[in-house]
C-alpha cells in the first residue's frame, strides 16, 4: 500500500505522435507532456486528435486520375462521365499541371471524385 505515492516530486515528461494504419503522421493537439503541461493535463481529460487539419488534394503535378497529394486518400480515383476516360486526352483532361475542362457544345462531360468524411 501507498507505493505510488509522490516522493519528491514528478520529473518525467512523455512524448506523442499519432500514426493512422496507412503509415501517414496525423496532426495532434500536442505533442509533449510533463508536470507543467499542456495546460489542463493534471488529472483531467484532453482532446489529444481530433480532424483538424486533414485534407484530401490532387495537385494535377502528373497525368493521372489516381493521385492522392493531402494528408488523407480520396476514397475513389476521379470518374469521368460523357468522356473518354483518359486523363491525356478528352475535353477532360490533365495539362500542364491542371485540370482541363472543355466545352464541346453537345452532351455534358463531367468529372466527380469521393471523399470519405467520416474521418
Amino acid at each position: 500500500m501507498g507505493r505510488d505515492r509522490d516522493r519528491g516530486g514528478f520529473d518525467t515528461s512523455a512524448t506523442y505522435s499519432l500514426i493512422n494504419p496507412a503509415g501517414q503522421i496525423r496532426n495532434v493537439n500536442f505533442t509533449t507532456s510533463d508536470d507543467t503541461g499542456p495546460v489542463g493535463t493534471d488529472n483531467a481529460w484532453l482532446t489529444f486528435f481530433d480532424s483538424t487539419g486533414d485534407n484530401v488534394a490532387d495537385n494535377f503535378s502528373s497525368v493521372a486520375y489516381n493521385r492522392n497529394d493531402g494528408s488523407v486518400s480520396w476514397a475513389s480515383d476521379w470518374i469521368e462521365t460523357g468522356d473518354n476516360n483518359n486523363p491525356n486526352s478528352g475535353r477532360i483532361q490533365i495539362t500542364g499541371g491542371e485540370l482541363s475542362i472543355t466545352d464541346n457544345g453537345g452532351a455534358p462531360s463531367t468529372i466527380e471524385r469521393e471523399a470519405n468524411l467520416l474521418g
